[in-house]
């Protein structure tokens, strides 16, 4: 395993002007590169292995779906991840990273951190599903031609109420209906890979029994692992109500009743402990380069 570090627009010159990491993913924002360009070469320069985190928003604020039909949300979806390839491919970075999507459409505001579900533009699990399937063959053959590594993301059962505080966002949640973990499961094969956020997998169900929830997580982390290239690692707080944490991974974050655990968290990785083709990359609100080292003690344990 390859620990990394995740960085944005806002802070990557301060992280990396502080630590050098093994390799690190951007949170980017397709539909704003000029905001990345410094950044993309300084990257380059230092040679620096990157991958890149989709991000990107339609015409009228429509988030980005994949198991969606409608062609209005299909096609500019597909191109915009197409653009995000291209541009991985430009640089020689390693990946794009996207969320699948949900079968219910929704708006989304990437600079006051909030999304609301549209009523009545839903479709069927089973169409979803068919369409989902559809995209990423679409996708990974194109990233394959552009020597880039097309991943998809577990995601949560539900969304916060916004993210710009979680503590206080997912106290309310949202139903986007969201694909569920077992459709990237029935997905999973050779030539299909996976980016699996443990705490978006452990929140595709809802339970306060956490023997349960890490018996479940352990079980589809296991089962996913063959085609898992990326790890997501956070921490997540109560109540467990289908909403992601992005809590920390420091030994102090552990002592806040967090899930999953330490240990628990060394038992999941252990699934990958031979596996120099998998990243680690934490995504905590703040002391990123602190979560990262944290990591890497935590690796050197396994």
């Amino acid at each position: 395993m390859i620990p990394g570090i995740k960085i944005g627009p806002r802070n990557w010159k301060e992280i990396l002007a502080a630590f050098t990491p093994k390799c690190c993913e951007v949170w980017f924002r397709v539909d704003q590169i000029t905001q990345y360009e410094e950044m993309f070469s300084t990257l380059q320069e230092n040679r620096i292995p990157t991958g890149l985190h989709f991000w990107g928003i339609l015409p009228g604020g429509l988030m980005p779906n994949f198991a969606y039909p409608d062609e209005d949300v299909r096609g500019p979806s597909l191109k915009l991840v197409k653009q995000s390839i291209d541009v991985a491919s430009e640089y020689g970075f390693t990946y794009v990273n996207i969320h699948p999507g949900s079968y219910r459409l929704s708006r989304v505001n990437l600079d006051r951190l909030f999304m609301r579900p549209i009523q009545g533009r839903e479709t069927t699990e089973s169409e979803g599903y068919m369409v989902l399937a559809e995209n990423i063959q679409e996708l990974s053959s194109y990233a394959q031609r552009r020597g880039v590594l097309f991943l998809v993301e577990t995601v949560p059962a539900r969304e916060p109420l916004h993210f710009r505080d979680l503590i206080s966002g997912r106290r309310r949640s949202q139903d986007m209906c969201n694909v569920p973990v077992s459709a990237l499961v029935n997905l999973a094969r050779p030539g299909f890979f996976i980016c699996n956020d443990l705490c978006h997998t452990t929140m595709d169900i809802i339970s306060d029994d956490r023997e349960f929830l890490f018996k479940e997580l352990f079980r589809k982390t296991k089962r996913l692992a063959p085609q898992t290239k990326l790890v997501h690692l956070n921490t997540l707080p109560t109540p467990f109500n289908g909403t992601d944490g992005h809590l920390g991974i420091r030994r102090r974050d552990f002592t806040d009743d967090v899930f999953p655990t330490r240990e628990q968290i060394k038992q999941l990785l252990s699934l990958f402990v031979d596996r120099d083709d998998v990243w680690v990359i934490p995504e905590p609100f703040s002391d990123h380069v602190e979560n990262t080292k944290a990591l890497e003690e935590l690796l050197e344990e396994i």
